[in-house]
Parts: structure tokens; sequence; C-alpha cells
């Protein structure tokens, strides 16, 4: 029995993988059929979300990413070459591990140096760190607050420093809390918090200009965690934040369509996540094998 279970377990499980889309930001605002392109590889104990991009070259594109494996449960960070010709995963590295669940390894750039600033809800703080280029390691900077905030995102677009993100208790629902810079505790300190009617709180990745406007891309939790990406013009009129959503955004792929909520881009290149069933036939297959089965027991 245990084994008949572990088999459906795997057979029904879910997998995150990402991918490019073959899209601009001015056409993802105007509505263009988005185009995705899957990373592949050679990692079948483990599963890769919420990429960011260190860097493009001719060849390769270089992402750093949540990795889950089959053996170790939290997330870590890993870092992923791919090679540009094949979209096929030619080297992994985990980069950085810690007691609590690693994931969103947002990045940071100023002065020639590399941050990143990666959820670490699970141990209640938010840490940066620099990124070495050299050692490809990452070293603890600073502390940048002392509250379990979730995927948070910093901007000065809105013209000083900010932080934009939820916390643990409601990460994926309607609340998403701004943070401000504070010279004299050295920390991002909360200022204040926007309410939404559904659960589109949650930020998905860099707020991003087109046209002189700015947008959030926001995760879309209504029906299960990240389930597509609300992309919100954001502005700050008469003294408050105004979110009017342009576009809703579920995985465009095929199979796997169950969430779709990461959307980030540097050197021209986007990339997202997606996430679906590891064996979707298989899954299929089993789930209406065991649904005869049930209703045969209740006879």
């Amino acid at each position: 029995m245990n084994v008949l279970r572990k088999l459906y377990k795997e057979l029904t499980s879910l997998h995150w993988e990402i991918g490019f889309l073959d899209n601009t930001f001015e056409g993802i605002v105007k509505g263009d059929e988005l185009k995705l392109t899957l990373v592949t590889h050679n990692f079948p104990n483990s599963w890769f979300a919420d990429p960011f991009i260190l860097d493009v070259t001719e060849d390769t594109i270089i992402v750093l990413v949540e990795e889950v494996t089959k053996k170790i449960s939290k997330g870590r960070i890993s870092k992923l070459v791919i090679d540009r010709r094949n979209n096929y995963v030619i080297e992994k590295k985990v980069i950085l591990e810690r007691p609590g669940h690693l994931s969103f390894p947002i990045i940071y750039r100023k002065d020639d140096k590399i941050y990143v600033y990666p959820e670490n809800s699970e141990d209640g703080v938010l840490n940066i760190y620099e990124y070495n280029p050299i050692n490809d390691d990452m070293t603890l900077i600073h502390e940048l607050s002392d509250k379990p905030l979730t995927d948070a995102v910093f901007t000065d677009l809105f013209g000083k420093p900010q932080l934009f993100t939820t916390q643990a208790e409601y990460a994926n629902g309607f609340q998403l809390d701004q943070y401000e810079w504070s010279d004299t505790k050295q920390k991002f300190v909360y200022v204040t918090s926007n309410i939404f009617p559904e659960r589109i709180a949650r930020m998905a990745g860099y707020f991003f200009k087109v046209n002189g406007r700015v947008y959030r891309p926001a995760q879309e939790s209504n029906t299960n965690y990240g389930h597509g990406i609300s992309l919100q013009e954001t502005s700050f009129v008469d003294g408050k934040w105004v979110f009017k959503e342009v576009r809703r955004m579920i995985s465009p792929h095929f199979e796997l369509r169950q969430s779709f909520h990461t959307l980030n881009s540097y050197k021209g290149v986007i990339v997202v996540d997606v996430l679906g069933k590891r064996y979707p036939l298989a899954s299929k297959m089993v789930n209406a094998v065991a649904a005869l089965v049930k209703r045969a027991l209740k006879k």
C-alpha cells in the first residue's frame, strides 16, 4: 500500500519550470499573445521557479532561481547557465542556502555591483547579499527588514527608495504593503498598505516602464497560489496609490497551466515560470482509475 501511495504521489505531482517569452513589454501591455519557450534540463529531481536574469551573453542566459529537490523540500538559490541555441541548462550551481526556505532571488544592481535580496520570510527577515561573480558566491551585507516579507520588490521609480511587498501571514491575499528606507534605523520601515478586492497583492517581479507609464506585475491567487499574473498600471495621485489592471494572464503553456507567477526582464530577455503536472497523461489516467475504484467501493 505504501508503494502504491508513493507511486500515486509521484505520478500526480506538480512541478515548476522556467522559460522565455518571445515578446516585448510593449507588446505584453498591448495584449499580444504570449509566446513561450521552455528551458529544458537534465535534473529530474529538481524543479525551478522565481527566475531572475543575472546576465545575458551572446551564447548564454544566466538565471538565478529558487530550486527545490525531492530530497530537500525547502527552497535554495541556484544559478543556471542556459545555452541560447537550444534553451538547455548546461550548468547548475547552488549559490545560497540557509536553514529556512529561500525563494524569489531578486537582483539589484548599483555601481557595477550585483546584490540579491531573496525571500527568507520563514526566518523572519529580509537580507541583502552581494554576489561575487569571480568566486560565484554571495556575502551577507545587511538586514533590510526584520519582518517576514514575501516577494519584496525595491523601486525608486516613484521618487524615493521603496519596497512593495506582502507579509507571510497574508502573503497571497488582498493587502499590499509599502516600506520606505529609514536612514535612522538603516532599514526599510512600514508606511502604508493598499487593500485589493481580490487576491492580487503579491508581487510577481520588477516594476517596469512602457511609454512613460509604470507597471506592476502581481500574482493572482484567487483559485490557487500564483494562478496568473495581474498587470497593473501603477501611479501615485493626490497622495494615493492607484493600481489599474490592464491585463490578466494565465500560463501560455498548453499543459503547465496551474500557475504562472513570475515575470522579469534583463537586457531585452523576458523570463517567466509555469506550474503543472510532472506527468500530465499519467496523472489523468491514475486519477481516472482512482475515481473508478472509489465509486466501486461505495456500492
